[in-house]
């Protein structure tokens, strides 16, 4: 027989995993902006990724109820596919711009950052689920 582990096994993982990609998107975008000069039309980078994080509170605090990781796991999922699929459509049409290559720098790092938090959410859900089954 198993015995049930007191750890939980991914029981707020999800809600921290979602809570330190938005600290992530965040320090990003500032970078972003403060890389630019702070200029008026760089500001977007501010914008895009604050909206981005607020976004993610929504799984965050579904996560934060306890019952609902697996949903708010898959829904961070969702959200993460549909920035990476936005943050690589802007870095294709700044691609060979001299003036942009940093934009593609930072939306690069932005896609590795994204299919990072993938990763842990889906080893997060499978560890609740392991733990759940276990018990």
């Amino acid at each position: 027989t198993t015995t049930p582990t007191t750890t939980t096994g991914g029981g707020d993982a999800v809600g921290k995993i979602v809570l330190i990609y938005c600290a992530f998107i965040l320090v990003v975008g500032f970078a972003a902006f403060a890389y630019a000069g702070f200029a008026a039309k760089a500001k977007t980078a501010v914008i895009v990724s604050a909206a981005c994080a607020v976004l993610l509170l929504i799984p965050y605090f579904m996560a934060k109820n306890g019952k609902n990781q697996e949903v708010a796991g898959t829904t961070s999922i969702g959200f993460l596919v549909v920035y990476i699929g936005l943050f690589v459509w802007r870095g294709m049409k700044s691609w060979g711009n001299p003036e942009k290559k940093h934009l593609v720098v930072v939306l690069s790092l932005l896609v590795c950052g994204s299919l990072f938090a993938i990763v842990a959410l889906l080893s997060a859900i499978a560890n609740k689920k392991a733990v759940v089954k276990n018990q």
